[in-house]
C-alpha cells in the first residue's frame, strides 16, 4: 500500500532526502503578486522566494529517507505531493488552502 502526504505549504522544491518519491502537486496562490511566478495558479507547484525552503523542510521531516545521513523522517516510504498554497512571504489566504485541500482530496475547485 502507498501512502501519500499531501504537504500544503510553500511549494515543491526537490529534495534528496524524498529522493523520487516526491511530486509536484499545484500552485493554488491566486495574487500574481504574492504568487512570484507571474501568474498566479497554475499546474507547477515549485517553490518560490525566501521561505521556499520551508515546505521541502516540512515534507522532509515527513518522509526523509532513513539512509544515514540528513535527517531520519517519520515515514520513510511514503509519497509526497508538494500543494503550493503559501505566496513568497509565506502566508497563506484562506480561500487559496480551501481550494488546495479540495484539490488534494479529488473534489472540483
Amino acid at each position: 500500500m502507498i501512502t501519500w502526504y499531501a504537504d500544503f505549504d510553500t511549494g515543491f522544491v526537490n529534495s534528496p532526502e524524498l529522493a523520487g518519491r516526491a511530486v509536484n502537486g499545484h500552485d493554488f496562490v491566486s495574487d500574481p503578486a504574492r504568487a512570484g511566478d507571474g501568474s498566479g495558479r497554475d499546474a507547477d507547484g515549485s517553490g518560490v522566494g525566501p521561505y521556499a525552503y520551508h515546505g521541502e523542510v516540512v515534507a522532509n521531516i515527513i518522509g526523509a529517507a532513513h539512509d544515514g545521513r540528513g535527517m531520519a523522517g517519520l515515514n520513510p516510504r511514503v509519497r509526497v505531493v508538494h500543494v503550493r498554497v503559501a505566496g513568497t512571504d509565506g502566508q497563506i489566504s484562506v480561500p487559496d488552502l480551501v481550494d488546495g485541500l479540495k484539490w488534494a482530496a479529488g473534489l472540483t475547485v
